[in-house]
């Protein structure tokens, strides 16, 4: 790896849930019906607790960390050292939004679009 490449590492599971699923032209949501057509119940029943809403997820959040060691210009302390890492902050993307912040600073346009396009390579894979 070269000084002036960066690489992260997200693992597939976080990918999946980072880039945002885009359904099918023939695909439409239809209240009250299931996939065949036939009538269900509301999924907001009287006696609902709101536990469900408690138990889902809002946000997915991992660590960003390098081995600094890569820029050493010796690339015996990469392969010596290779679980060497420094903290560089911590990813979160908000479910709700797909917003994605980097220690709770909203990351620009480009910065996100690049973070979505490495996932999808990734998964790609």
């Amino acid at each position: 790896m070269k000084p002036d490449e960066v690489r992260i590492r997200v693992s597939a599971a976080e990918c999946r849930r980072l880039v945002a699923y885009q359904p099918g032209a023939d695909v439409a949501y239809q209240p009250g019906v299931d996939v065949r057509g036939k009538a269900v119940a509301p999924a907001e029943l009287p006696d609902s607790t709101g536990l469900g809403e408690r138990l889902i997820d809002t946000e997915i959040a991992f660590d960003l960390a390098l081995n600094p060691l890569v820029f050493a210009g010796d690339p015996r302390f990469e392969t010596s050292f290779e679980s060497a890492s420094v903290s560089l902050g911590r990813v979160a993307v908000d479910l709700q939004t797909g917003a994605p912040t980097l220690d709770g600073e909203a990351l620009s346009d480009p910065q996100a679009a690049a973070l979505a396009a490495a996932c999808r390579a990734r998964l790609a894979r």
